[in-house]
């Protein structure tokens, strides 16, 4: 609405104030239809034939990075593409079983870098970790700390002085710091055909973050269906498994250790609350639910995503796959 008035007293001022009459009542028409036109302006483009109407998005954030959305079921949208959901809790048979599982794999998690914050579920849930001392979280888009402002779920971290948030590129952070080394670095990255997925998929990037782990450090990336992405870290890492769609890697054997995990989710608190309710027969459940994730080793009968993979069945499914390099540019050029 402003555009359009500004653009209407400029063309008067260039006619010297003698538009003709049609002229004043097409702007003024324009102007009168702004709201109408523009209302549910991103649900409609994101939704395309998925919407419907009176569909409003909770919060909208622009920036020069783009667009952030958040809908009523606190699904985080980044440009349009899904950045996940701002929840907290793991359970049986969820993706959000992934962020608690380094415990699994990694005897001790005291050092933390997170590469891409987005709505700061994962952040926060690293950050509450009984074992961590210090998470350091880079986010290229300043946008989403207002974002993590908005929601109570996630905003303990703007002032948690165990999360370090720095606004800044991972990879350009990765150069400038490269005595900081950490126990365990988490990529829950873009989808891979997007822009600039290559800088977070590729060799060069993992060999960067290879070389800011600890000695038995490990890094967990999310591969979202791409078996290059998943092969590129096989290339890099002598040690891979795979967890549902995140690729697991470290210099030092990977083996899953049931009691350990078990002992870390029993002692995890979020907010000052358990995130597992051993009181309840609910609570104890979906422990055993997700504890019993490491019996779910190869593919499964039913297509279940709920598996992990050793290395030697990452090599069957992926071995021919062509890696992603700075130079290839991966998925964004196929």
């Amino acid at each position: 609405l402003l555009l359009l008035l500004t653009g209407h007293l400029w063309a008067e001022w260039m006619s010297g104030w003698r538009l003709p009459l049609k002229i004043r009542l097409l702007s003024l028409a324009a102007a009168a239809c702004a709201p109408l036109l523009f209302s549910g302006f991103y649900e409609r483009l994101m939704l395309k034939t998925r919407y419907e109407a009176g569909t409003r998005f909770e919060t909208v954030i622009e920036s020069k990075h783009g667009v952030i959305t958040v809908d009523k079921d606190k699904n985080v949208h980044g440009n349009g593409e899904y950045d996940g959901y701002i929840k907290l809790e793991p359970s049986a048979g969820s993706g959000m079983m992934r962020p608690y599982f380094p415990s699994a794999v990694l005897e001790k998690v005291e050092d933390v870098l997170v590469i891409g914050v987005s709505s700061g579920t994962w952040t926060r849930i690293l950050s509450c970790h009984p074992q961590v001392r210090k998470v350091t979280a880079i986010e290229i888009s300043s946008g989403y700390l207002k974002l993590i402002a908005a929601y109570p779920e996630v905003s303990p971290i703007l002032n948690d002085p165990k999360v370090e948030i720095v606004v800044d590129d991972g990879r350009r952070w990765l150069r400038r710091n490269p005595a900081r080394k950490f126990d365990l670095v988490v990529m829950n990255t873009a989808v891979h055909w997007r822009e600039f997925a290559t800088a977070v998929l590729s060799r060069e990037m993992l060999e960067m973050v290879k070389a800011a782990l600890k000695p038995g450090g490990i890094v967990t990336w999310n591969c979202t269906g791409s078996g290059r992405a998943v092969r590129t870290g096989m290339e890099v890492f002598p040690h891979t498994i795979m967890m549902m769609n995140f690729c697991v890697a470290s210099e030092s054997p990977l083996i899953p250790d049931r009691e350990r995990w078990r002992s870390v989710l029993s002692t995890y608190r979020i907010g000052g609350r358990p995130v597992i309710d051993k009181q309840s027969e609910q609570g104890r459940a979906n422990l055993e639910g997700l504890l019993g994730f490491i019996d779910h080793q190869g593919d499964q009968p039913d297509d279940s995503n709920w598996r992990w993979l050793t290395r030697e069945q990452m090599q069957t499914k992926w071995s021919n796959e062509r890696i992603i390099t700075d130079d290839n540019l991966g998925h964004e050029y196929p």
